[in-house]
């Protein structure tokens, strides 16, 4: 009875998302409104947004929030909105919170953002959920995405589910920091809003893009797909395992772990240049037995950033295989709308010192950068330390153990690299480079670290190398330096 009844509430909603959806694209197809808090309200669309497409492939415009760039609506506003609430009774999933949207209202002035680093769990707390600061305004005013991708919402297909099993049955997961995770069967599962977050734009904003680059990089061996999308919902394969899980499995084959951190790198090449590439091709076969070649370096734009590099953000859908996974917090590279050569700077939003680079830690308070491609490849190094040593850096093999945040915080903006034990020391030529690659990420200036794709051109090097034993036993550690020297 209670699945039937969470299937039922969830058509409702992503009825309401579709009637939402219509309402706000009026306002930019010509259908006006005469009331003055329509008028007063209306903004333009929000550029990082991907397009979106019609069931006849029409171009739609993009929902519009309900508040201009930096302002926000007074208390009188709200109150003349009826809240997209959902009242269940109080025996319905009473283990689980319900909706509490509009216990937190936004307030009529912005708060003191001196000294405020904005984190996932800070946004999640405050009332004001996302607030655009004034270091942030010209990212968001005055800056148009490099690239755009459309997006197909597939309501049908997800709304074709059998919704004949019991919703508590089919919980796998209620700890995502934005939603739910539902188990269709042993292929797929449903990821479902939280009841507690707004069904806003904030939260249109973040879906869209994750089930943006999913779609994009559609069948990607080192990125999760989409199997359908309908407002906040998002159909993706069934994982296997947690990542974490693999990087610990103490049964990996040396070549297996490198393998595993080739992988890692080719996925995050593909993100950062939002297209497929043929990692075989004659460029990279050319340099196998040549690393002090630098002259033939496979090379792609940058349009793209995770933004949330960590090994919970990863997945395994097959056999001793990463994925992956989460792409909401992602960010299109954008340039100045007044002259198109000109580079937008980035704003640090979050904070995580665990897996967070230096410059983000640095500037993680009223900051911009020029670029975050080389923050996630920073963040790539703690998950290849994890493949390495089994254990997640700055953590369990410190000395002492679990250390504060802000001591790793200030080792990591030092320079300073995570402890490893002697006994994890490599003595093998696959977990050489593993480490050297490790330290390569780590470096100090963004400038002096290998790109995404470099580092898979490096690895699957490294793995010609160990597959041939005529060359592995004449590989020196000059040899495995040069494979990560600055070009």
């Amino acid at each position: 009875m209670k699945g039937k009844v969470f299937w039922v509430l969830f058509v409702l909603v992503q009825a309401g998302y579709l009637l939402d959806f219509e309402r706000n694209a009026g306002k930019f197809l010509g259908r006006k409104d005469s009331s003055p808090e329509t008028v007063s309200n209306a903004r333009t669309p929000n550029r990082d947004l991907p397009t979106i497409f019609s069931d006849d492939n029409t171009v739609l415009p993009h929902r519009a929030s309900s508040a201009g760039a930096g302002s926000l609506r007074t208390r009188s506003q709200e109150s003349s909105i009826p809240p997209r609430v959902v009242v269940l009774p109080e025996t319905f999933l009473s283990d689980f919170d319900s909706s509490d949207n509009y216990n937190h209202r936004r307030i009529e002035e912005e708060p003191d953002t001196e000294d405020l680093a904005l984190t996932s769990q800070d946004a999640d707390a405050s009332p004001l959920s996302n607030p655009i600061y004034d270091f942030e305004r010209d990212w968001f005013d005055n800056c148009e995405p490099d690239i755009r991708h459309p997006i197909h919402p597939t309501c049908n297909s997800v709304h074709e589910l059998d919704a004949s099993s019991d919703f508590i049955d089919m919980v796998l997961s209620m700890e995502g920091n934005w939603r739910a995770v539902l188990r269709i069967d042993d292929q797929a599962i449903l990821k479902v809003l939280h009841l507690h977050r707004e069904f806003d734009d904030e939260s249109y904003q973040k879906h869209e893009m994750d089930n943006a680059v999913m779609e994009h990089l559609a069948g990607s061996p080192y990125i999760v797909s989409s199997f359908g999308f309908c407002g906040q919902s998002v159909i993706t394969p069934f994982a296997r395992k947690a990542g974490k899980v693999v990087a610990k499995d103490k049964t990996l084959r040396k070549i297996e772990r490198l393998k595993l951190a080739r992988n890692l790198a080719r996925g995050l090449a593909e993100l950062h240049a939002m297209q497929r590439i043929d990692f075989d091709s004659s460029v990279l076969q050319n340099r196998k037995n040549d690393p002090s070649n630098s002259t033939q370096r496979m090379s792609t734009p940058m349009f793209f950033a995770h933004h949330d590099i960590n090994i919970a953000n990863t997945i395994s859908i097959q056999e001793k295989s990463i994925q992956w996974n989460d792409f909401n917090l992602g960010i299109y590279s954008k340039h100045s709308r007044e002259n198109e050569a000109k580079a937008c700077d980035v704003p640090i939003r979050y904070s995580g010192e665990l897996w967070r680079s230096p410059e983000e830690i640095r500037n993680s308070t009223n900051g911009v950068l020029a670029t975050v491609q080389p923050c996630d490849v920073y963040s790539l190094g703690n998950i290849l330390y994890h493949i390495l040593a089994k254990h997640q850096p700055w953590t369990h093999l410190e000395d002492p153990p679990e250390p504060e945040l802000a001591h790793v915080a200030q080792q990591k903006v030092e320079g300073k690299l995570p402890n490893l034990p002697e006994k994890y020391i490599p003595k093998y030529m696959e977990l050489k480079v593993l480490w050297k690659a490790t330290k390569a990420c780590f470096r100090l200036d963004p400038a002096t670290r290998p790109t995404a794709l470099q580092l898979a051109e490096a690895l699957q090097t490294a793995c010609e190398w160990s597959q041939d034993d005529r060359i592995k036993s004449k590989i020196k550690d000059d040899d495995i330096d040069k494979l990560f020297a600055i070009p």
